[in-house]
């Protein structure tokens, strides 16, 4: 593999931030580098003095303070080396992680609706990982390397060159063995990590469909779907540790059969009086350096690829751009202003609006970058490419008036939840224009529009929070009297009582603990203390038995007159008291009135409430028939 160095150039910025660690730390490697290269040449000072004529022992005592002068030094030095690189790796790693979680955070859903999030977390843990190796263990032991080889091969070269070429032979064939292995080291670590990735996923996905699997009674399928995952797991680490049992002995017999060489050899010459005692010791002893830095070098180039293909990995990501964003500015430009807030609730409009999905789910980050900018090139030309469906709406023109709560109703299918991701621009329609108090939500600054409209979705999500703190959620600052008072309209009061702690009750992991309709209520109470201008909900009450459903409109309804409103339900009982009902087909508007004018018009709406009547009439018949 070939490390493209120009990739790594946005790295290299990064790490300038922190040049001073990188200074110290390299300034501290060379010191230390200079100070252990000394202690070989104290030694053979030592030993021959030993073999000088008349003398003594005390003699030695200068040699040994020496050596241990230059180990104290050196090893205060290594550890500023050390602290400094690492920090400093640590540090780009914190970095670089806020921007990508940032940068997540800034995609919209249509990315992680191609994405799996799998492949987001490897790379927030993996290629981070690997990008850290990079920078801190691998620049370190690389500049190691390089200056231990560089100093040593100087002073072995002045003992004895001919002696030094025969004895480098064997540690060549060290690093060769070393970067050839550490390949495949690499390519099993990889398999390891992947099936690792697979028994978690199955894990996960068990552990929290626990509830499905006792349901139907799916414990053993699922134990022995897990046990055939685990036992490749294990096989591939058992490969992993056999390649490791071959390399690690192997590079023990060559390093020890290039120390036996040198002794030999340079025995030899001592015998024949071309090098002294004492330069055949330091000899070796600078030999026996060289070993970890020629292992070093190519586990070093290894990290190297692996860093720099981690690096394109997450250079990859973070090219992705939204598919909505705001507007950029003009070169020069001063920073743009704020839009005004309007102080009574705006109107909505869509003009025109076509809006075409993608087609299938597309894997990869190739894949989610090639539809961004097919997003981008298609954006207001109407025309869809090859890879979209038929459009979710078509040519929809809707005027939703200031104050006025519309309810939406139609067939699965219809658009209805397009409709209200539009309004509060998840998306961008492919052709036409959404206005928010007559301007294009595309000049709306992005964080604007979502303090102003606030969407309740029909798959509600909770975190692993208290109750209250779910609900202050959009609304950080919000008092515990208006806490309160979102849960008593949302009528989470009574069930609140049932709860050991009330509003400061921990709810599990996505709201487990509590029911389909509980969490729905607790998503409206999020949304109405979060106070905006215009709330869309989109179907969110579904959950809701009908006593409840009625409690809480009726709740809303003194609420809904101080917004704009727009209400999706598939229950004709949730819009029939709106201003005005629109009945969606195929991303068409069919129908448009009141809730009495679309009866008498015997269309579309009529048969949906005819239907549910028809439902809720065997409902009660069947109650009435049990024992």
């Amino acid at each position: 593999m070939r490390v493209d160095w120009l990739e790594l150039h946005p790295l290299v910025e990064r790490v300038r931030r922190y040049r001073r660690a990188v200074i110290i730390g390299l300034g501290a490697q060379l010191a230390a580098t200079i100070l252990t290269m000394l202690t070989p040449q104290v030694v053979r000072g030592g030993v021959d003095f030993l073999g000088a004529p008349g003398a003594r022992a005390a003699g030695l005592l200068p040699f040994g303070l020496a050596i241990v002068a230059l180990a104290v030094v050196s090893g205060v030095a290594k550890y500023y080396m050390r602290f400094e690189m690492i920090r400093m790796s640590r540090q780009v790693e914190n970095d670089l992680r806020n921007d990508l979680f940032a940068h997540l955070a800034q995609l919209t859903p249509s990315f992680y609706d191609r994405v799996r999030v799998g492949d987001v977390m490897s790379r927030l843990t993996n290629d981070l990982g690997a990008v850290r190796m990079l920078l801190g263990p691998g620049i370190m032991y690389l500049t190691n390397t390089i200056m231990t080889v560089s100093v040593a091969l100087i002073l072995m070269a002045t003992i004895h060159p001919l002696l030094l070429l025969w004895s480098l032979l064997p540690l060549v064939a060290l690093s060769t063995m070393v970067r050839v292995f550490g390949r495949r080291v690499h390519a099993r670590s990889l398999l390891v990590q992947q099936q690792s990735a697979v028994v978690s996923t199955i894990a996960q996905e068990s552990l929290s469909g626990i509830r499905v699997i006792k349901a139907y009674v799916r414990q053993a399928e699922r134990e022995r779907v897990f046990g055939d995952e685990s036992r490749r797991l294990a096989r591939d680490n058992v490969k992993l540790v056999r390649l490791n049992g071959i390399l690690w002995p192997a590079l023990s017999f060559i390093s020890g059969g290039a120390l036996a060489g040198a002794l030999y050899l340079g025995g030899r010459l001592v015998v024949s009086g071309a090098i002294s005692v004492g330069g055949l010791v330091a000899f070796i002893h600078y030999l026996a350096m060289l070993t970890w830095p020629m292992i070093a070098l190519g586990w070093v180039l290894n990290l190297i690829e692996r860093g720099a293909a981690a690096n394109r990995r997450l250079n990859d990501l973070l090219a992705i751009a939204p598919d909505v964003a705001d507007a950029p500015e003009p070169p020069g430009a001063a920073p743009r202003a704020r839009m005004a807030a309007p102080a009574s609730p705006p109107s909505m409009e869509l003009r025109d609006v076509t809006f075409y999905y993608p087609s299938g789910a597309m894997r990869g980050f190739e894949a989610a970058a090639g539809a961004a900018g097919r997003a981008l090139a298609t954006a207001g030309t109407g025309e869809p490419t090859g890879s979209e469906r038929r459009a979710a709406l078509e040519n929809l023109s809707l005027l939703i008036p200031a104050g006025a709560t519309v309810g939406v109703v139609g067939p699965t299918a219809s658009g209805k939840s397009t409709l209200m991701q539009l309004l509060v621009r998840l998306h961008d329609p492919t052709r036409g224009a959404v206005l928010l108090a007559g301007t294009d939500l595309r000049s709306w600054p992005l964080a604007d529009v979502r303090h102003l409209v606030v969407l309740v979705p029909q798959d509600v999500f909770l975190f692993s929070d208290s109750i209250a703190n779910n609900i202050a959620f959009g609304a950080p600052d919000a008092t515990r009297a208006e806490i309160e008072r979102a849960a008593e309209i949302a009528a989470l009061d009574t069930d609140l009582a049932l709860f050991p702690r009330g509003l400061d009750t921990v709810i599990g992991e996505r709201g487990v603990t509590l029911s389909g309709g509980q969490k729905a209520r607790v998503a409206i109470a999020r949304a109405l203390v979060a106070k905006p201008k215009a709330l869309l909900l989109d179907d969110c009450l579904r959950n809701l038995d009908t006593h409840t459903e009625e409690r809480v409109l009726a709740n809303i309804r003194d609420e809904l007159r101080q917004l704009t409103a727009v209400v999706v339900s598939h229950r004709i009982s949730s819009v029939r008291g709106a201003d005005r009902i629109i009945v969606l087909r195929d991303g068409r508007i069919v129908e448009t009135g009141g809730h009495e004018a679309l009866l008498q018009a015997r269309g579309t709406y009529w048969s949906l409430f005819r239907h549910q009547q028809l439902e809720l009439e065997l409902e009660r018949a069947a109650a009435t028939t049990e024992p």
